[in-house]
């Protein structure tokens, strides 16, 4: 069984310090709101509030939306965005012991600056981190869905003109409902063709139906969010024999419409349901959390077994998007960390 009916005690610190692997986490969500307020003074960006308790605050997807954009336009110079970057990263370690991330970044949304300064600022943010915290990055640039088909298309071209090894795919986020995934096959075709992943936020509101046009038709490998499989039995049973991975964030859903009563989540019964999930902290700051809180919240408050808290972890190593030598090497290193502190047999 993945959830018990007994409590299984597993320590909220063992948990947090756990090494993980995360996949699903936006660059400019994970911005501290100390140094948005700082960077918005020094570009002269309007916020809301300089309130740092009050500025990450939104009552639906809509009105943070709102938020995530404004501090999209507050990152301008190659220095803000490596710093922005080493913080992340930095916070990630020290708070949950992430080991390994892979980070979505919109470049449409940083209006004035190339792609090449940002992408540079990055990288100089992530090779910091990793020479102070041992943490390794990969990169997915991620498509806007409000952008004109053909600005997806330049991104892509852009992507490939501009190419490095960190970057290993291509992510589309933002409004669902309004640019639903079909609208953009040709550019999940152009991306293949360069050998980029490819992956979409799709069903945190939309119909289950968009999973499939996701998986079908624009060629994605993985599933962000996803949380509307739920509604179609059929198509659960469909992604759980094809061991689908899905890249969830439980602060998510009740932006999107679904109850903010923790136990009946849409992850929950993902779970339970025997799908492949991936736990994630999404826009650590502004959603309010850490990859290890995630970890405290989900494994005891849903009474996890050692052995599904583990799942969670090695499920993510075998879903990243890193070479096979890359991957073994990061299992090996993980493993059997995870089975000393769960209190499991090794193997």
């Amino acid at each position: 069984m993945t959830v018990t009916d007994e409590p299984v005690a597993i320590d909220d610190e063992v948990l947090r310090r756990l090494p993980k692997v995360e996949l699903h986490c936006h660059l400019e969500g994970s911005i501290r709101a100390a140094t948005l307020v700082e960077l918005a003074a020094t570009h002269g960006i309007p916020l809301p509030t300089t309130d740092h308790d009050a500025l990450y605050r939104y009552p639906d997807l809509a009105g943070f939306l709102v938020v995530y954009e404004t501090a999209c336009s507050a990152l301008r110079t190659a220095a803000d965005f490596a710093r922005v970057t080493y913080e992340a990263l930095e916070d990630a370690v020290l708070s949950s012991n992430v080991r390994y991330r892979e980070m979505f970044f919109n470049p449409t949304l940083h209006p004035g600056t190339p792609y090449p300064v940002m992408l540079e600022g990055i990288l100089d943010g992530i090779r910091a981190a990793e020479r102070d915290h041992g943490i390794t990055t990969r990169l997915i640039p991620s498509i806007y869905r409000q952008d004109p088909v053909a600005s997806a298309l330049e991104l892509v071209a852009t992507v490939a003109e501009h190419r490095d090894d960190h970057v290993v795919g291509i992510g589309m986020d933002g409004d669902e409902l309004a640019d639903p995934p079909e609208r953009f096959v040709a550019v999940y075709r152009a991306a293949a063709a360069i050998g980029l992943h490819r992956s979409a936020h799709v069903a945190h509101d939309g119909p289950a139906s968009m999973i499939e046009t996701c998986l079908d038709d624009l060629g994605c490998e993985r599933v962000d969010h996803g949380y509307h499989v739920v509604d179609d039995p059929s198509l659960v049973s469909r992604l759980r024999d094809a061991g689908t991975t899905f890249l969830c964030a439980t602060p998510t859903p009740p932006l999107c419409g679904w109850s903010d009563v923790f136990d009946e989540s849409p992850v929950r019964r993902m779970i339970e349901a025997g799908l492949r999930v991936t736990l994630n902290s999404d826009d650590p700051p502004m959603l309010h959390t850490d990859l290890g809180t995630e970890f405290v919240k989900v494994c005891n408050g849903w009474r996890l077994t050692p052995e599904r808290t583990k799942q969670l972890v090695t499920d993510a190593i075998d879903a990243a998007w890193c070479d096979p030598t890359e991957r073994a090497a990061l299992a090996r290193s993980i493993t059997p960390e995870l089975d000393r502190m769960l209190g499991l047999s090794p193997g």
